[in-house]
């Protein structure tokens, strides 16, 4: 399967004029899917529920780690312990939904 932009489509079948309404009908119609999630910089916003997120992180070194980490948004605070304590979190995205396995 291929997955479209409908709005650049749309913008093309604006610009070359074949906006008679066939064309959008056959845009519109077209099953929606979620974004893959993003990294949302700790710089422009901080998640709202406590919970665990995925994270990125640096130690001091050129490497960036990636892990899972609890957040506490009434103190603003993510849960760093032991040898991740010094860790600065960079960015962070929430947890995908847990697979549900084969229903058998």
């Amino acid at each position: 399967m291929r997955l479209i932009d409908a709005d650049a489509l749309i913008s093309d079948i604006e610009h070359y004029n074949l906006s008679d309404g066939k064309f959008q009908h056959w845009v519109e119609i077209q099953p929606t899917i979620e974004p893959f999630p993003q990294w949302i910089p700790c710089s422009e916003r901080l998640p709202d529920k406590t919970g665990r997120y995925i994270c990125t992180c640096s130690d001091g070194t050129p490497y960036q780690k990636v892990t899972v980490i609890k957040f506490h948004p009434r103190t603003k605070a993510w849960e760093l312990a032991g040898t991740r304590a010094y860790w600065k979190v960079r960015a962070w995205m929430p947890l995908p939904e847990p697979w549900e396995g084969d229903k058998e």
